[in-house]
C-alpha cells in the first residue's frame, strides 16, 4: 500500500486535531452542565415577577442575576454561603431561623457588628446584582424602578416595581400604582413628583439612593407611600407633606423616637411612629396635585421657619438657628446624631413625630 500523499496526511491531522477539540469541548460542556446542576442542587434559584416592571430593566436585571455566585467569597461570606444553601434544603424559615440563632451565638462571643448581621444579609444580593450592573447602566433607570430580592420558601423571589408616568403642561409627571390622593377643594388629585422634586428627595432624604438598600427606601416614599397631609406654605403656597416609619434599633430612623418624641411619649394606643421627612410645594396639573420640590423641615417658607420668626428669641439666637436650618438634611442629621433642632421645632408647636393609626405604606 502507498503512503499517503503529505496533502492527506496534513488533511488527517488537521481531522484529528478537530476530532480531539470537539471531544474536549463536549466533555468541557458536560462539566460545565454537571457544576451547574450541582450548584443548582446547593443554591436557591431566582423567581421573577415582572408584573410592573419596565421591560428593558428587567432584561437588565436578569443578566446580572445569572452571573451571581454564591460561592464567590469576594461578595459572599463564607456563612451567607451556607444560610442560602440551607435556604435551598430547608426553606427560609429555616433559613432566618439559623441565622438569628447565629447571630445571638456571636453576640454573646462579643463579636462587633452583629445586630447587623441580618441586614446585611438582606441586602447584599441587592447590592450585588446592582455592581454588576454597574452604576452608569443602573442611572439609566433608578429611582423611576427598583427590584427587591426576597428569600421566600426554597427560592429567591424578585420582584420589579416601576413608577407610571404621564405629560404634563409644566414636563413629565411621575405617580404610584396606587394614586394616592389628596383632596382639594371637594376634588380629588393624585399626588405625583416632577422630576426635580424627586432629584431633591434623593439629595435631601436619600443621598446614598444609588445603593440597593437606600434605593428601597426611597422608591417607597414615590410609590408605596398613601398618607400625605395637605398643608399651605408661606405666601398660600400649596404644598403636602410626608412621613418615613421611625423602625426599631438599630435602624437610625429609630432615633427620632429617642432624640425627638422620648421613649417615654410613645403610646402604643395610637399607633406606629413616623417622622416628617419635608414639605412639597406644588400646583394643579390636571387630575394630579404635583411636586415642585422637596424642603427639608426648617427650610424658608416651611412652618418650622415662621416658628423660629415668631418665637421668643432673640435676633441673634434666630439668625443661628435659620442658618442651621439651612444645611440641614437627612444625612448631616444621621452623620452628627444632633436632632436638637428637629426637637425644637416639635417641642415648639410643629410636630416632627407622629403616631398614626393607619399604615402611612402600602406594600401590596
Amino acid at each position: 500500500m502507498s503512503k499517503p500523499s503529505p496533502r492527506k496526511q496534513k488533511k488527517q491531522k488537521e481531522r484529528q486535531r478537530e476530532n480531539r477539540t470537539q471531544k474536549l469541548a463536549a466533555a468541557q460542556r458536560q462539566l460545565l452542565r454537571a457544576r451547574k446542576s450541582e450548584y443548582a442542587q446547593k443554591y436557591p434559584g431566582f423567581r421573577f415577577d415582572t408584573t410592573n416592571g419596565d421591560p428593558a430593566f428587567v432584561e437588565l436585571v436578569k443578566k446580572a442575576v445569572a452571573q451571581i455566585n454564591f460561592e464567590d467569597e469576594s461578595v459572599f461570606l463564607p456563612w451567607e454561603a451556607e444560610v442560602y444553601q440551607l435556604l435551598k434544603q430547608r426553606g427560609s424559615t429555616a433559613a432566618f431561623a439559623a441565622l438569628e440563632r447565629a447571630t445571638a451565638a456571636w453576640k454573646e462571643d462579643g463579636m462587633e457588628g452583629t445586630e447587623l448581621a441580618e441586614v446585611h444579609f438582606s441586602t447584599n444580593l441587592g447590592q450585588a446584582v446592582f455592581n454588576v450592573i454597574g452604576e452608569a447602566e443602573l442611572l439609566k433607570y433608578i429611582p423611576f424602578n427598583d427590584v427587591r430580592f426576597y428569600q421566600v420558601g426554597h427560592d429567591i423571589s424578585v420582584v420589579f416595581g416601576s413608577l407610571l408616568h404621564a405629560k404634563g403642561s409644566g414636563g413629565t409627571v411621575y405617580y404610584s400604582r396606587k394614586k394616592p390622593a389628596i383632596e382639594i377643594d371637594g376634588e380629588k388629585k393624585i399626588v405625583a413628583f416632577s422630576k426635580h422634586a424627586i432629584d431633591r428627595i434623593c439629595d435631601r432624604i436619600k443621598v446614598r439612593w444609588k445603593t440597593y438598600g437606600a434605593l428601597g427606601d426611597l422608591f417607597a416614599f414615590l410609590s408605596h407611600c398613601v398618607y400625605f397631609e395637605r398643608c399651605c406654605l408661606d405666601g398660600g403656597q400649596l404644598a403636602f407633606s410626608f412621613y418615613d416609619i421611625c423602625s426599631d434599633p438599630p435602624f437610625s430612623q429609630h432615633w427620632y423616637v429617642e432624640e425627638v418624641l422620648g421613649e417615654e411619649n410613645v403610646d402604643p394606643a395610637k399607633g406606629d411612629c413616623y417622622y416628617r421627612l419635608g414639605y412639597c410645594p406644588a400646583v394643579i396639573e390636571g387630575e394630579f396635585i404635583k411636586a415642585k420640590t422637596l424642603l427639608f423641615p426648617g427650610f424658608a417658607s416651611t412652618p418650622e421657619y415662621r416658628l423660629i420668626q415668631k418665637s421668643s428669641l432673640s435676633r441673634q439666637e434666630k439668625q443661628e438657628m435659620v442658618e442651621k436650618t439651612k444645611h440641614l438634611d437627612a444625612d448631616t442629621l444621621y452623620s452628627s446624631h444632633d436632632f436638637s433642632l428637629i426637637k425644637w421645632f416639635h417641642d415648639n408647636g410643629v410636630p416632627q413625630v407622629v403616631q398614626l393609626q393607619q399604615p402611612a405604606f402600602d406594600y401590596k
